[in-house]
């Protein structure tokens, strides 16, 4: 599986912006202005496959729980086990600061 996830940098935003709105009808609408904020508070994660942006993940601060409020992957590239990766990084995140 050649996949790579790491923290979403400003420059992500086109794209995490972009798929938020291709996927419209099943996800929550946040605005840009949003995205840009809480890449700013390193609570987005970007995969990346093959190189390409191919979803995201964006959680809530950490405290006694965090809440994922948004997780998607193109839509090709679902049923490949890319966003279960994606969520198993993410709760690793959890783990590593004590987080349920």
């Amino acid at each position: 599986m050649d996949i790579i996830i790491s923290k979403a940098v400003q420059s992500d935003i086109k794209f995490i912006d972009h798929l938020q709105r291709k996927n419209a009808e099943e996800l929550a609408f946040y605005p840009k202005v949003t995205f840009e904020r809480e890449i700013e508070s390193r609570r987005i994660l970007l995969a990346r496959v093959n190189g390409a942006p191919a979803g995201y993940l964006y959680f809530g601060a950490f405290g006694t729980t965090c809440k994922i409020h948004q997780a998607c992957i193109e839509y090709d590239l679902r049923g490949q086990l890319y966003g279960s990766e994606l969520v198993k990084f993410f709760i690793s995140l959890c783990q590593g600061a004590n987080v349920l």
